[in-house]
């Protein structure tokens, strides 16, 4: 009789987990749309502000977007802070560089294009961002020989396709 209690017990333990994990994963599906409506209302607020639209229209969009923002955060979500900080592949992914003037911005997130997020610590989307990257005074006339190989570069193309076209008439 106690064995089959024991069972019975790590059963009903084992279906909680379960039960809890399943509610666990929606819960969090649930809140990663929102970050998708979240997204489309800054969105929607930057094209009201840059169509001069009334006051009344953002000043609507701001609420909603606070109350939004503060019932996610109630929920265990999250903004990951990267703008201005070094780049860390862990939270941000790198979508291109942008030059910087200022050595100690190399390898640092110079502009965020879309916002990452934490849920209950962990990274539930990593932010897109451009990363700064130094180039010296020095490099720039160097950037010119290039220029130069690819011209030769087409000429010997150019060249080759004109034997290939020769070679091939009769």
């Amino acid at each position: 009789y106690r064995q089959v209690k024991t069972e019975n017990e790590g059963f009903r333990d084992r279906v909680t987990r379960d039960v809890e994990r399943q509610f666990n994963k929606r819960h969090e599906r649930l809140l990663l749309k929102f970050i998708d409506i979240l997204d489309n209302l800054d969105r929607a607020l930057e094209a009201a502000e840059q169509t001069y639209a009334g006051n009344p229209l953002i000043e609507g969009l701001i609420l909603v977007r606070t109350q939004l923002l503060q019932t996610l955060q109630h929920e265990g979500l999250e903004r990951i802070p990267v703008l201005g900080l070094p780049f860390d592949p862990a939270m941000s992914e790198a979508v291109g560089t942008q030059p910087v003037d200022d050595p100690e911005h190399d390898h640092v997130v110079v502009r965020e294009v879309m916002r990452g997020y934490r849920l209950q610590g962990r990274v539930a989307r990593v932010s897109r961002v451009f990363v700064g990257q130094h180039q010296p005074a020095a490099v720039a006339p160097a950037a010119a020989p290039p220029d130069e190989a690819t011209a030769a570069e087409d000429t010997a193309v150019a060249a080759a396709a004109r034997e290939a076209l020769a070679g091939t008439l009769p």
